[in-house]
């Protein structure tokens, strides 16, 4: 014997279907705005709707890439060995349904819409270490906040993972992708701490997209403790050498190569960036503990002898036409080198030492901020403190 159906009050039975017709209408209406938000870009007229998607599926599908640097106890991404193709499109005459809605702005206006979509016209690029990652060395790249570095005069603080969202919308559509890169690597300044970041950053990028970089920034007036510049390109991986590490033959080879006839990675760097051929503003702060192992060397009888020809050499070969605004800033004495005098392509600049308490101008400070105590009362500080402005370092 079956049971008969229970009864729906009918009030609560038309309130059920209300409610499902609201949620069709609010559905249709959401894909209508997103419709006409496509359609305002010029997305919904581009034929290559599915680019992202594929690129999706194979991001999914494809596997990590096999490293063997028998050298390295670390590991590094894969350099790009050639300009493969990717999404970028040639210049020449648009499609008709590329240059519609926002592909059809002035570029003046579509920079400004940019420029309130991704941020600021500062791109912080800095390393990182990855323990999930196949490859342990990652770049991070961050829109900085300029206003708040020119406040305190400190190093560049970037949002925490700032407009993560927000790239995605390159991966919609072949025409976004173009457009908006070009604008961000023609209209954008970058900016390194370190030279393994500008290394593996030339090395996973396409030349041509280096090629399009008009101005570059080398921030390096504070460093971590034990970071230098002096070391020489046989740390990097086989495939970074052959392709970036091409130092034509000079004068005085000597000066530029180590005992093992390896080039200096502050060598390398320098003529990377004379290679850039849309360089049009160059700008470098360097701290003396970057160059400490080879700058100043003491001798008998209180001698002291300098080599800033290692540091001020290289830079005196970036002589693109292009390069208009050329500023290198140190902070150590002149020395008897006489460079202070000669006649030089770019304006060099020298101020006082700087706080060597690195870690209130580094990004990482809020970490170390946290761990700020005072020595106990009636007590003599612990040694192993460290005096600081607002207090003591452990």
């Amino acid at each position: 014997m079956t049971r008969p159906k229970p009864s729906i009050d009918p009030a609560i039975k038309q309130k059920q279907e209300l409610a499902a017709s609201r949620r069709i209408d609010m559905r249709r209406l959401l894909n209508g705005v997103k419709d006409t938000v496509l359609s305002v870009l010029g997305i919904a007229f581009c034929p290559c709707m599915s680019v992202g998607t594929k690129i999706r599926d194979s991001i999914r599908k494809s596997k990590p890439p096999e490293m063997d640097y028998s050298s390295q106890s670390w590991h590094w991404p894969d350099a790009l060995l050639s300009d493969r193709a990717s999404l970028s499109i040639e210049e020449g005459v648009a499609d008709e349904r590329m240059i519609k809605g926002l592909f059809g702005l002035p570029l003046e206006l579509r920079l400004q819409i940019y420029g309130l979509v991704f941020g600021s016209d500062v791109i912080h690029v800095q390393k990182s270490f990855s323990t999930t990652s196949s490859n342990a060395y990652i770049l991070e790249y961050g829109w900085c906040l300029d206003e708040f570095s020119r406040d305190h005069d400190r190093m560049c603080r970037c949002f925490p993972g700032s407009s993560r969202d927000v790239w995605k919308l390159l991966l919609t559509c072949k025409a976004m992708y173009t457009d908006v890169m070009n604008a961000i690597y023609r209209y954008h300044t970058f900016e390194f701490n370190d030279l393994d970041s500008f290394v593996i950053f030339a090395a996973r990028n396409p030349p041509s997209r280096i090629n399009t970089i008009t101005s570059l920034y080398i921030n390096a007036k504070y460093i971590a403790p034990g970071i230098t510049f002096t070391y020489d390109t046989s740390l990097f991986p086989p495939s970074y050498q052959a392709k970036l590490f091409n130092i034509p033959t000079t004068e005085e080879p000597t000066a530029y190569a180590s005992a093992e006839n390896d080039t200096h990675t502050w060598h390398a760097v320098c003529d990377m960036i004379s290679k850039m051929q849309s360089l049009r503003r160059l700008k470098v702060q360097l701290c003396h503990s970057a160059f400490a192992e080879v700058l100043f060397e003491n001798l008998a009888n209180s001698v002291t002898i300098s080599n800033e020809e290692y540091i001020f050499g290289p830079l005196t070969r970036i002589k693109q036409e292009s390069l208009h605004t050329f500023e290198v800033e140190v902070d150590w004495p002149a020395s008897t080198d006489g460079w202070d005098e000669k006649d030089l392509n770019f304006e060099m600049t020298r101020v006082g030492p700087r706080m060597r308490a690195w870690p209130q101008d580094w990004p990482g400070w809020n970490h170390y901020q946290n761990r700020v105590t005072c020595p106990p009362r009636n007590r003599r500080p612990n040694p192993h403190y460290r005096r600081n402005r607002s207090g003591w370092l452990c």
